[in-house]
């Protein structure tokens, strides 16, 4: 299911019904709330995910996106991520720099743009990729 709604407010009917929910590449409020900063999206993304199951994000900040205190090395991120999920009952089951396949099979532009330049989808990206999975 595809939907588009706001993060920090989606529809009570779908509270706990994902199995699991995917965020890859979130800039703005999204970001901000994968990030710690802005904890009503943070809850609101959390709401989602079924108990036993997953959320898994795709995170790529980087210093010079100009984020506002956002944090980019990718333990910061990950430590963000953990911190801003923890309230609502998830927990980090894995957390490490993402594969070029896992970039490549997220099917955003982003990604695209992150690893253009290779016939093969495997150029050296030029800024750090977090994959952090997250269960309820």
């Amino acid at each position: 299911m595809f939907l588009r709604v706001a993060a920090e407010a989606p529809p009570p009917p779908l509270a706990r019904m994902a199995a699991r929910v995917t965020v890859h590449f979130p800039w703005g409020s999204l970001l901000r709330g994968c990030l710690g900063a802005d904890p009503a999206v943070a809850a609101g993304v959390a709401s989602l995910v079924r108990p036993g199951c997953e959320l898994e994000l795709l995170l790529a900040p980087a210093r010079r996106d100009r984020l506002a205190g956002l944090p980019t090395t990718s333990a910061a991120v990950v430590a963000a991520a953990a911190a801003a999920f923890a309230p609502h009952g998830l927990a980090v089951v894995e957390a490490r720099p993402a594969t070029a396949h896992e970039i490549r099979h997220s099917h955003s532009t982003w990604a695209k743009r992150l690893l253009a330049g290779n016939r093969h989808g495997t150029k050296a990206i030029d800024r750090a990729v977090v994959l952090v999975r997250l269960r309820s």
